[in-house]
């Protein structure tokens, strides 16, 4: 690209409404959107400060909020721990003898069952009849029985009362 030092004052470029190298830009809109632009470097840097100091003061905010968070975690661990017993290893047992076996739990052999007290009241009687058909092996000739099997059951009903009802299997 030619440069001249000595342009005359009448001098009219051929290309000022579309110059080759600025492809086929007009150099007085080029020139414009020069003057605009050199004034705008002083203010993207001033933006760029200010954003620069946005941040350090969200990571500064960020940093406490972190710094508060752990500390009111390290207080609910504390109260959680002085609410709730932790977890104490296990006693040592004292040593047994080889030969010793540990004892069973429950009532001793031949100890007679533990039952409830039978109510001195029933509310209601409910006879159920004889099935009509083996439930084991589907046979539908079924002769009858005479001896009754006793069902006691105990319905607990919070309000007004418990309820006891008495069946009677055939």
């Amino acid at each position: 690209m030619p440069r001249f030092n000595q342009i005359p004052d009448d001098f009219i470029c051929p290309y000022r409404h579309g110059c080759p190298y600025l492809e086929g830009l007009s150099t007085h809109w080029v020139w414009m959107r020069y003057q605009e632009a050199a004034g705008l470097e002083c203010d993207y840097e001033h933006q760029l400060q200010e954003i620069n100091q946005h941040l350090d003061e969200a990571n500064q905010s960020i940093r406490q909020l972190e710094q508060q968070n752990q500390q009111l975690q390290a207080q609910l661990h504390a109260l959680h721990r002085s609410q709730f017993k932790g977890r104490s290893p296990p006693a040592a047992a004292p040593p047994q003898s080889c030969s010793a076996q540990p004892k069973k739990r429950g009532a001793p052999k031949g100890h007679p069952p533990w039952q409830r007290k039978k109510p001195k009241r029933i509310d209601q009687i409910i006879s159920v009849p004889a099935p009509t058909s083996c439930p084991h092996c589907q046979k539908c000739k079924l002769q009858p029985v005479s001896q009754i099997h006793e069902h006691l059951q105990e319905d607990i009903v919070l309000e007004p009362r418990t309820v006891f009802t008495y069946y009677q299997h055939h």
